[in-house]
Formats: structure tokens, sequence, C-alpha cells
């Protein structure tokens, strides 16, 4: 029994040095990230204040919602710190101010105030990933460099073991959204499509209709057969690709985006926050290695310092107008916003890949890698 236990416990200890070689990024590498992603919420961030003018009749959360705890929707200033806090914290993260509180700030704003605006009938699952990453990464070493107050280093196994986690969070997040279509997808019955299911609700019902939808219905039907079946594959098959090794890893990661491309031209449908969470492990790695070719020079950090404030000053800006607009009841809706975000979207999309690509082609630099040593301690 003894021998079985030992041998159990070495076999999980090299499955997880494989997932954390696989999931390696540097401190350097990391703090560019964070960097990146700062930047992508300063960009786009939700604002939760339109919650405030909802009627309280309208409270409906579900049964395991953090609301339900609180009984009702929160005053209105409640929303209205949420909205104002987020652009501070966003900032904190980018500029490196204390990033790993910061990073655990937003998600805490987040998740609190999310449970508030899911409590209408609908939940939206789209920022799961990327506020997981946050959490993940505040546990990192990424706030130590490129930062105006560093964060304390934390141990190199520690901040291996935080990316490791993050790309098994990942790899199941995937797998538990392709174990589900399998049970439907996987009929072997050419005559229905759990594929042509989500086209035909979204182009009929929510007139998404634009870039290459149109060309859907003309399509024959053993493609619409091996959209599901490739579908269900791939989103199985993270894990493996994780454990296979770094290479396998980035490769999986380069399909995933092209599958949400995909998904994006055809459907209609918007994974951008997923494209940041795969910029982790893509995106960093690539920036690392034009650092050590390129250092960043002092003037580019000032700049971006710069650009982080303004962005900062024009978020505060738009969401003081935007709780003024509330409180008079003057808010317009604009029905360009979405058609916007998906040209955003489809932008993003396209420089990722292309990036991830040119990286995964020109091969990982020698000592890339962390050594055994680093790896091995438990998180």
């Amino acid at each position: 029994m003894k021998l079985q236990s030992i041998s159990f416990d070495v076999v999980i200890h090299r499955v997880w040095l494989r997932i954390a070689e696989a999931a390696y990024v540097g401190q350097c590498e990391a703090a560019i990230f964070r960097i990146l992603l700062g930047a992508y919420f300063l960009f786009n961030l939700k604002a939760f204040s339109w919650i405030s003018a909802a009627p309280a009749a309208w409270f409906d959360p579900p049964f395991l919602s953090f609301a339900n705890a609180y009984g009702s929707f929160p005053p209105n200033w409640f929303f209205y710190g949420v909205d104002m806090l987020l652009p501070l914290a966003c900032f904190c993260v980018a500029a490196g101010v204390k990033a790993r509180v910061a990073g655990l700030t937003i998600a805490l704003l987040y998740i609190s105030a999310s449970n508030f605006s899911y409590s209408f009938g609908k939940i939206d699952h789209g920022g799961v990933l990327i506020h997981t990453t946050l959490i993940c990464l505040s546990f990192s070493n990424w706030g130590c460099r490129y930062a105006l107050l560093p964060d304390r280093p934390l141990s190199d196994a520690r901040h291996n073991g935080s990316f490791g986690i993050l790309a098994i969070v990942v790899a199941f997040a995937m797998f538990t959204a392709g174990f589900e279509k399998a049970y439907v997808w996987i009929d072997f019955d050419p005559s229905t499509s759990g594929f042509l299911a989500w086209f035909n609700g979204g182009y009929y019902t929510l007139e998404r209709q634009h870039f290459l939808a149109p060309i859907v219905e003309i399509l024959p039907p053993l493609v619409y057969e091996l959209f599901d079946y490739s579908a269900v594959l791939f989103e199985l098959s993270g894990l493996l690709f994780l454990v296979a090794g770094r290479r396998f890893w980035h490769g999986w990661l380069i399909a995933a985006c092209c599958f949400h491309l995909g998904n994006l031209l055809l459907l209609n449908i918007l994974f951008t926050p997923h494209a940041v969470v795969y910029g982790a492990f893509l995106i960093a790695p690539i920036a690392g290695s034009l650092r050590n070719g390129l250092p960043l020079p002092p003037a580019f950090l000032k700049v971006a310092m710069m650009a982080a404030v303004a962005l900062t000053l024009y978020q505060l800006m738009v969401r003081f107008l935007y709780i003024r607009a509330l409180e008079s009841g003057s808010i317009a809706v604009n029905e360009d916003a979405n058609m916007f975000a998906m040209y955003v979207s489809l932008v993003i999309w396209l420089c990722l890949i292309g990036f991830s690509v040119f990286g995964f082609v020109k091969g990982e630099r020698r000592g890339a890698s962390p050594a055994k040593e680093e790896l091995s301690p438990a998180v």
C-alpha cells in the first residue's frame, strides 16, 4: 500500500512538473502582460451603475448567488462606488502600484457587482476566465518588475505555480464546454447539427448577420457535422495538450484563437476576454523575447504611464457623467456599440494569432523554460 501511495505521488509530481513547465512565463514577461491586461481593462471596463435604476421587483437571483444573502439590490452608492473604484484599481495593475492587491480588488469588485447584474434571469459567463486570471496571477511575481510600487517577491515555485494553475483552469473550462456538447452534438446523425442550432438562433432571432454569417446557410450538411465533431474533440483535448509539453500547449492555444475567430466570423459571438487570457501564455513570451533583443527605453515607460493616467481619468469622467445621466433619467442607447466591439474583437484575434504563429514558428529561445528545481516545490 505504501509503495502504491509513493508511486501515485511521484506520478502526480511529474505531471505537475510538465504542466508548470508548459505554462511557464518569466517574471519580466509576466510584468509586460500585467501592463497589457491593465490597459485592456481601462479600455473595456464594464459599468454597474445601471443596476441602481432597476425596480426592486426585478430582483430574482439564482439560488447559489451571493446576492441571495443580501436579499435585495444594494443602495445606489454601492454601484456608484464600484464604478469609480474599478478604473483606479485597473490603473494600479497597469502601473504596478501594489499590483497583487489591485488585481484581487478588481476581481472582488467585479464578482460582487456581477452577482447583482445576474439577478435578472441571465448569466453572462464571458468574464469568468479573465477574472480567474486576475486571481491566479495576483499570486505571481507579475507586480515585481516595471512597477511604481513593486510587490514583495515570492518564490519561483509560487510564481510558476500560479501560471500552472491558470493553465489547468483554462483547459478544464474548455473541457466542461466540450463535455456538455458531446452528449448532443456527437450523434452521428447528419440531419441534426448543434452548430446549426446555435447559428439559427443567433441569425434569425438576434440578427447576428455580419462577417461570414450569410454563407453558413449554403454550406453542405457534411460541413455542419465536421464543425460539431471537431469542436467537441478540440474542447476536450486541452488537458492532454497541456500535459504533452510546452510546444503542444502553445499550439493548442493558437488553435483556440482560431476557434474563437471562427465563432466571431460565422456566429458573431464575442469571446474577446479569452484572447487576453490566452495572451498570458502567447503574447507575453514574445514580448519578453523582443525585450531581450531591444530593451525597453525609459521614455517608453514614461509614455505608457502617461497613457495609463489619461485612460484612468477618461474612465472616471465617463462614469461620473453616466451616473449623472442615470440620476436625471436621460440615458441614450448606442446601437452601433456592439458592431464596433465586433470589429475590435476581430482585430485583437487577428493580431494575437499573427504574433502567436510568429513565436511558434520561431521556436522557443534557449533557456526559456525554468529549471526543474524551480518547479518542484508544492504550490
